[in-house]
């Protein structure tokens, strides 16, 4: 693994980025307006700093942007296929980076509420969501049993006979608990989920 390759797949999963703000503005606004959001994001500092490092980050910017479009094409369309794929691909995102639960939790409030008085259309995306949600799980367990890793500790779980069987520390990692990381990520997941 070279610098160069970390640097290009950055690039890449930049470019990908860019190509989903583009249908995602498109999908809501128009054509030209999706061509301006996918131009104004390329050339934002934030997205050019982080394509600088190798850092997990442009990866799950790349699932969120792939999720939403998703989750649009859901709301106008009412396919459900929409839904499978839009659980699927912030499910990756949540396993590049834990803190995606907290847009996770977002996407679902705001689906019970559009969707409130037509319960069995909601029903019916909840059991396509799940589909979307056991299919990767699925991949990254017959992944872990074929080449014996274990599953847990591949999705981020590490257990040890020092420490209790489960804790939320664990779970959201330790910066979960530090107080400066509601100031730091939160903000970034608010502006995320209002795109």
């Amino acid at each position: 693994f070279s610098l160069f390759i970390g640097k290009f797949i950055s690039v890449i999963l930049s470019l990908v980025t860019i190509l989903f703000v583009y249908k995602i503005g498109a999908e809501i606004y128009g054509q030209k307006e999706g061509i301006a959001a996918a131009i104004i994001y390329a050339f934002m500092p934030f997205v050019i700093f982080w394509n600088s490092l190798i850092r997990e980050y442009i990866l799950m910017i790349m699932l969120v942007s792939i999720a939403v479009y998703y989750a649009i094409r859901f709301v106008k369309t009412e396919k459900l296929y929409y839904a499978s794929l839009n659980s699927f691909f912030m499910l990756l995102a949540l396993l590049a980076r834990r803190s995606m639960i907290l847009l996770i939790f977002a996407e679902l409030i705001l689906f019970l509420y559009l969707y409130k008085a037509r319960i069995k259309l909601l029903l019916k995306m909840m059991l396509y969501s799940l589909f979307g949600i056991i299919l990767p799980l699925l991949i990254i367990f017959l992944y872990s049993y074929i080449y014996d890793i274990n599953f847990l500790k591949l999705i981020g779980f590490e257990f040890s006979l020092y420490q209790n069987s489960f804790s939320w520390q664990q779970f959201f990692g330790l910066r979960a608990v530090l107080p400066y990381w509601f100031f730091r990520e939160s903000s970034y997941i608010i502006i995320l989920s209002i795109i």
